[in-house]
């Protein structure tokens, strides 16, 4: 198994759990109050979704750590695990980029057509206009208080699906998303808010990872190869559009 996990400068989770580098062996049975288990718990399995989860909760001098852990004992009785914990170098992630993997992954999570027009449009850089993501704003919370109120549209998404909570909880990211959007157009820009409103847009997002391909996702919005920001993510709006 691996973890990716931010910590404040000091080595801390945002639940005030010290994160050491190192080895141990211990039993491959946690119990719930158990430090290990509740960092690794809190860990990420992509380094972006740490990064954006941690991202405006983290002060100045944000740190990155992998934590890896092996089952080395199968022994039904008394179960080992052994676990190695190393920081390792924070990628160099724009503003751009963070916010851009956010309105892909929503984009594809939500599966909704307006919504999925306005990510591709923003993506390609051709509209990121706060008026414009206003706009999306309001119509997503009008769905919501649609849904809210059990009149859910029919989307694609809750045909093949059929849940309704999966259905708010895309709405709801979508709304951070766009949320997001205005502020980053808003000028002078609010770097934290920005970052606030992504946080809470991927927060969880690994529950989705079969459906989203986070892994594909990560590598394409961190491709250092990409001529700008959102490179790599604007192909995978193109999916969601279908375009």
């Amino acid at each position: 198994m691996k973890k990716y996990i931010l910590t404040d400068a000091a080595g801390r989770t945002a639940a005030g759990h010290p994160v050491v580098p190192g080895k141990r062996i211990h039993s491959a049975r946690f119990k719930k109050d158990d430090p290990l288990f509740q960092i690794i718990a809190a860990g990420h399995n992509q380094e972006l979704l740490a990064l954006l989860d941690g991202a405006a909760a983290a002060a100045d001098g944000s740190r990155l750590f992998l934590i890896q852990t092996w089952t080395v004992n199968v022994d039904a009785r008394d179960p080992k695990a052994y676990t190695v914990i190393r920081e390792v170098p924070l990628p160099e992630v724009s503003l751009e980029q963070k916010l851009g993997f956010a309105v892909a992954a929503s984009a594809r999570l939500l599966n909704h057509g307006l919504y999925g027009k306005w990510a591709a449009l923003w993506l390609s850089g051709d509209d990121r206009g706060a008026d414009t993501a206003s706009h999306m704003r309001a119509i997503l919370e009008d769905e919501l208080k649609t849904a809210a109120g059990g009149k859910l549209p029919a989307t694609e998404q809750l045909r093949r699906l059929g849940q309704q909570s999966v259905a708010l909880d895309s709405l709801q990211r979508a709304l951070h998303v766009t949320g997001a959007a205005v502020l980053a157009a808003t000028s002078p820009v609010d770097e934290k808010a920005v970052l606030a409103e992504i946080a809470r847009a991927v927060s969880g997002l690994e529950h989705y990872d079969k459906q989203l391909d986070l892994a594909r996702l990560c590598q394409e919005t961190l491709n250092p190869a990409a001529e700008n920001g959102a490179e790599g993510v604007l192909a995978l709006a193109g999916e969601v559009t279908g375009s």
